[in-house]
């Protein structure tokens, strides 16, 4: 049953002890009224249990409350999953567990933004700011290339928005769960956020509150600041295939035009990808073999791509070819 006005927070966390701390202090300053949050322990082998725990009788205190829920480490989709069965609120947000709200009327603007508008909207998104893990200072601000845009299905699986900050985005539970009524996404390891948010933003419109709301922590260590195998991109980009793929069948309101459309958009994304990190690792021959499968899907190499294409079996020229266009940019 939801709950009129109340917000529902979902966070996966995995030893996230010395980090969690941040986004609960910062859902206990939100100066709004009614929420619940659902903390999904992904298997930790730290202490983030006792942390959670020591948090749920301030959350009581201030008239919010805090669920802790435990399963053996099987990934971020699968903590979502957990968890939703159990959200009651009208909205609902899911954050990482090592970001924070960035100010105390964070989550009460993007309600007040949903107040303002009709019920052909079903998310509504704001800006965030990356700061630095030991200094919290802001180190640049994430932003979104299309502010006035209200539909934005395709741009978020075609690499022209980032959909991969999580807590910027709040959705109306009563259109996730007309889009999603068994509340279960697509369960694989990789980001859940395609499965979240394509599915709603296919049937309604997206409003953009152009406010910093949010902050990401940049860690040293963190997934995307680590030196990566090419394999490990290979094996990514696997990963999204296979999501979209899924997500686009779970989608009972899309046509078959819009259905292929998308299956080919996310192929062609996905194959770019690939391509990239093949020229970045000196791969020539996968290299070679992606560009090929993109013509096949009518996408041609600009003259710079096709250069790449032959000096990727010389890595130096390579290297020095990319660095004589990057100073022309």
């Amino acid at each position: 049953m939801i709950k009129q006005g109340l917000v529902s927070i979902i966070t996966p966390c995995y030893n996230g002890a010395k980090l969690i701390h941040r986004l609960l202090d910062s859902v206990l300053s939100q100066d709004y009224p009614s929420i619940e949050m659902i903390v999904v322990d992904d298997g930790s082998q730290d202490k983030t249990h006792d942390v959670i725990e020591c948090y749920i009788n301030k959350f009581e205190q201030k008239g919010y409350s805090l669920l802790y829920l435990y399963q053996d480490n099987a990934g971020q989709a699968a903590a979502i999953n957990k968890a939703l069965p159990k959200v009651e609120g009208e909205f609902l947000v899911w954050p990482d567990a090592d970001d924070y709200y960035s100010c105390g009327t964070a989550i009460s603007e993007m309600v007040k933004a949903f107040e303002t508008l009709d019920d052909s909207y079903g998310i509504v998104r704001c800006k965030a700011s990356f700061v630095d893990e030991c200094s919290l200072k802001v180190v640049s601000e994430h932003k979104y290339g299309t502010d006035k845009k209200v539909h934005l299905f395709e741009e978020y699986f075609i690499g022209k928005e980032s959909i991969a900050v999580a807590g910027t985005h709040m959705v109306k539970m009563r259109c996730f769960d007309e889009v999603n009524p068994s509340r279960h996404i697509f369960d694989r390891r990789h980001a859940q956020n395609f499965q979240m948010l394509l599915p709603v933003s296919y049937s309604y419109k997206i409003y953009t509150l152009e406010k910093t709301l949010f902050s990401i922590v940049v860690r040293a260590n963190s997934h995307s600041r680590c030196v990566e195998s090419y394999e490990k991109h290979f094996d990514d980009f696997e990963g999204y295939q296979e999501i979209l793929d899924n997500t686009f069948l779970s989608i009972k309101a899309m046509t078959d035009a819009d259905s292929q459309r998308s299956l080919k958009l996310s192929h062609i994304y996905c194959l770019t990808g690939k391509l990239f990190y093949a020229l970045q690792f000196g791969k020539a021959k996968e290299a070679n073999q992606f560009a090929k499968e993109l013509k096949c899907l009518g996408v041609k190499q600009t003259k710079a791509g096709l250069i790449r294409l032959k000096l990727v079996y010389i890595p130096f020229l390579l290297k020095a070819f990319d660095s004589i266009v990057n100073k022309l940019r």
